[in-house]
């Protein structure tokens, strides 16, 4: 009897840590997993092979923990677990270089989508930046560029002529100019209209004893929409200034004269 309800205590502690991974990788492992990624812009098939990989790793070490309970000896578990880990690293070493060289990319931005480079002889412009390779568009022609060799090598970004600059005032409460200073910046920096670099800047003019008064300066290549762009990103700051109890006045009227940067 007491043999039984070993066994007994035993199976279900095995079927608890089989249930607990189980939990652990569908409630929080692949979810973070899939945040992650997707904000990294991985593509799906990268996503499906992180998380199958992480996936069979924690099931793995469930069974070996699960085995354990009934006194199995696990050495060639281990053995057999190693050489099979070892062998999909190196299987699958550029793969996941890559993958860590997209990360690295698009979180510090050194370049993005739309920017033109110059990298090993090779100049144009950045389509897009995916899971194993960049794509750069030159001459008509398509490049693929590995990501871990953007890494390792000198990218070049050509300096940029024939911009218009445009410069937006802005009245804000006094209290808030360095969160309205935060807003303004993240406004103009999501427009895709806008030609960056150079970065959209944000200077204060003055300050009074209420108000304060701001100065945007942004840069676009068409000066055609210079006044179209202008007027969306002012009312998307004045939206903003709305939500967040800080509006004092957003001048929609002229935006300064254009002219060239520097």
């Amino acid at each position: 009897m007491d043999l039984n309800v070993e066994l007994i205590l035993k199976a279900s502690t095995a079927i608890a840590v089989a249930l607990c991974a189980y939990l652990l990788v569908r409630l929080a492992i692949n979810p973070i997993i899939e945040r992650t990624m997707t904000r990294a812009r991985a593509s799906r098939g990268s996503i499906s092979f992180v998380k199958s990989a992480i996936d069979v790793l924690v099931y793995f070490m469930a069974i070996v923990i699960a085995i354990s309970q009934f006194g199995i000896r696990l050495e060639i578990v281990y053995v057999f677990f190693g050489v099979l880990l070892i062998g999909l690293i190196l299987g699958f070493r550029d793969l996941l270089e890559n993958l860590m060289a997209q990360y690295v990319i698009l979180s510090y931005s050194p370049f993005k989508e739309g920017d033109s480079i110059s990298i090993g002889g090779i100049t144009g412009r950045v389509t897009k930046v995916g899971s194993v390779y960049t794509e750069i568009s030159s001459n008509g022609e398509m490049t693929y560029v590995p990501n871990s060799v953007l890494l390792r090598a000198a990218v070049t970004i050509p300096a940029i002529s024939g911009l218009t600059k445009l410069t937006l005032p802005i009245k804000v409460s006094a209290p808030f100019v360095e969160e309205a200073e935060k807003i303004i910046l993240s406004i103009a920096r999501g427009n895709k209209e806008l030609t960056m670099p150079p970065d959209p800047e944000v200077n204060v003019v003055s300050i009074e004893e209420r108000s304060a008064e701001l100065q945007l300066s942004i840069y676009v290549t068409n000066p055609k929409k210079g006044a179209s762009v202008a007027s969306r990103i002012l009312k998307d700051i004045q939206r903003a200034f709305v939500e967040r109890g800080i509006y004092e006045r957003v001048d929609l009227g002229e935006v300064g004269s254009p002219s060239s940067p520097g």
